[in-house]
């Protein structure tokens, strides 16, 4: 019995000091845990303030002052902990996984920056700053990096290859820098890389062709730097992709087919580079796309009729290329498109009558080809329409009176044509006018009774047409007028009746038409006045002295008329 008793009191014992000695091992982990996360937060701290103090001091306002260090080394616990400093985050062991500070009018450079003290940086935004000098190499340190924005500073040198050993990096951004030399190729080693934005900087040769490896890709921009050579052949692998950009650099070639294999896109810039050939039909398969813009390039053949598959487009700029051809019908089709720019080409054949289909259309611009025939009925369909650009062209027949539904029409140029007949009076809907171009034509009959209407009016070129009557009413109040010529027409009437006081009016070209009688006093009254033309016409009397008021006048002819005498005119002085 004693036996048992003894045994069972030793067992107690026993595992009172394992319980004894289990807890103090749990202690002692803890307190070292403890230790070397107040050491960790400790040496990041240190590291801050020592860039702090090296970046360039900014003498109307105080830099980070949240960033202070206090006399002890507790900053677990201690109100200036750097985890409380401004743009910075940690995790729950105190230390640092983001360094947020965009827009913060950091001035300096990266030199004396410690990634090496960041082990567990997540986010490092230092973006919309004035940070200048290179981008250390070190930078590749910090190996848990997912995030990284120092676009919109003064950086300059290459793009370190070393970024390669991001390998968790899904965001990458170094726009609007002054960046230069090639694109390493060690950035097709980011596979995790989702954004990449490098646009507006100096970088030069091509676009490395390992970036086809980056498949979980979805924004690319590259644009507006001096890139050369051609657009990777199979860029289209990149199939995540919805924005594709390599707009303003220098590239040649073609567009490649694979580009429609990425299925994804929504918006494509390819504009203001050296592309040449065709659009390729398989870009039909970019079903999801609102925004293309092919312009400014080299591009020849036709538009090809599966665009009219793009059934999303908002947007198509396909303007100063070499297109030929006719505009194909099935652009009838993309009744989400806003803008068409198809200017600035070789394109034949008429305006489609499918046109008209385009409700959400607010921009038509077909300058500068060669189209032919009448501007269908149709147009005045497109309720939106804010801008209607057809000069230069060769369209003929009469302006249709279906223009005049388009009560939200702003600028229309239809110059250097070949229309006839008189302007239609549903015109005078057009009250939101500010830009009204017909010159260049065969246009006969009066000028728009309500053209200004709607005081908005500052630009009326009706010249070189055959116009006859009176200067409108509306016209001769339409104080917000800035250019007025009606040269060469058949326009009459009494100079002091024709116009009203323009105080932002700076040309006027009333040459070659039938206008009679005595200049009016009122044009001192035009203060911006720079260009005044009323010769050819049958003005009497004299120079009137008010005109002297208008002290921009730079050139004024007043020849071929029945002037008799000219007063002494004295021009005041300029300011």
């Amino acid at each position: 019995m004693a036996t048992v008793l003894g045994k069972h009191l030793f067992d107690k014992v026993v595992v009172r000091q394992l319980n004894f000695f289990f807890f103090t091992i749990i202690i002692t982990l803890l307190f070292l845990c403890s230790s070397n996360s107040s050491s960790d937060t400790s040496r990041e701290a240190k590291a801050l303030m020592k860039w702090k103090e090296s970046l360039d001091i900014n003498p109307s306002r105080s830099l980070l002052p949240s960033w202070r260090l206090n006399s002890t080394s507790a900053f677990a616990n201690s109100s200036r902990s750097p985890c409380k400093w401004v743009g910075i985050v940690c995790n729950k062991f105190g230390s640092i996984i983001e360094i947020d500070l965009p827009s913060s009018n950091l001035r300096g450079t990266l030199r004396n920056f410690n990634f090496s003290s960041f082990p567990n940086l997540l986010k490092f935004n230092i973006s919309n700053n004035s940070l200048y000098g290179s981008i250390p190499s070190h930078i590749s340190n910090l190996s848990k990096l997912i995030y990284l924005d120092m676009g919109c500073n003064h950086l300059s040198g290459n793009l370190p290859s070393a970024i390669r050993l991001l390998t968790s990096l899904r965001y990458l951004a170094v726009p609007k820098n002054y960046l230069n030399g090639a694109i390493p190729p060690e950035i097709g080693m980011l596979e995790s890389l989702e954004v990449l934005h490098a646009y507006n900087n100096n970088f030069s040769g091509s676009i490395p062709l390992s970036i086809v490896n980056l498949t979980n890709l979805t924004k690319l921009d590259l644009g507006s730097n001096y890139l050369t050579g051609s657009i990777p052949p199979e860029i289209g692998h990149l199939q995540s992709l919805t924005l594709l950009s390599v707009a303003n650099n220098y590239l040649i070639g073609s567009i490649p087919i694979s580009i429609g294999q990425s299925k994804s896109l929504v918006k494509l810039f390819l504009d203001r580079n050296h592309l040449s050939g065709n659009i390729p039909p398989q870009i039909c398969h970019l079903t999801n796309l609102r925004f293309l813009a092919v312009s400014d390039n080299y591009l020849n053949g036709f538009i090809p009729p599966e665009i009219g598959m793009l059934v999303s487009l908002e947007v198509f700029y396909a303007y100063n290329n070499h297109f030929s051809g006719s505009i194909p019908l099935s652009i009838g089709n993309l009744s989400n498109l806003i803008d068409l720019g198809l200017s600035k080409n070789k394109i034949t054949g008429s305006i489609p009558h499918e046109i008209g289909k385009l409700k959400s259309l607010v921009n038509l611009t077909l300058f500068d080809n060669h189209l032919t025939g009448s501007v269908p009925v149709s147009i005045g369909q497109l309720k939106s329409l804010a801008r209607l650009h057809l000069y230069l062209n060769h369209l003929s027949g009469s302006i249709p009176a279906s223009i005049g539904n388009l009560t939200s029409l702003v600028n229309i140029s239809l110059f250097n044509n070949s229309f006839t007949g008189s302007i239609p009076p549903e015109l005078n809907n057009l009250t939101n006018l500010d830009f009204f171009q017909i010159s260049y034509n065969f246009l006969s009959g009066y000028l728009p009774d309500n053209i200004c209407l709607g005081g908005r009016l500052r630009w009326l070129a009706a010249s070189y047409n055959q116009f006859r009557g009176s200067i409108p009413k509306s016209l001769r109040n339409c104080s917000s007028l800035i250019f007025l010529s009606l040269k060469r027409n058949q326009l009459a009437g009494k100079m002091f009746e024709v116009l009203g006081t323009y105080p932002n009016l700076y040309y006027m070209d009333l040459s070659m038409n039938k206008f009679f009688g005595k200049l009016p006093r009122n044009w001192g009254q035009y203060p911006k006045l720079t260009t005044l033309n009323i010769s050819n016409n049958n003005v009497t009397g004299g120079l009137p002295h008010e005109l002297g008021k208008a002290t921009q006048l730079h050139k004024l002819d007043l020849s071929s008329n029945l002037l008799l005498t000219f007063k002494c005119l004295t021009l005041l002085p300029t300011n």
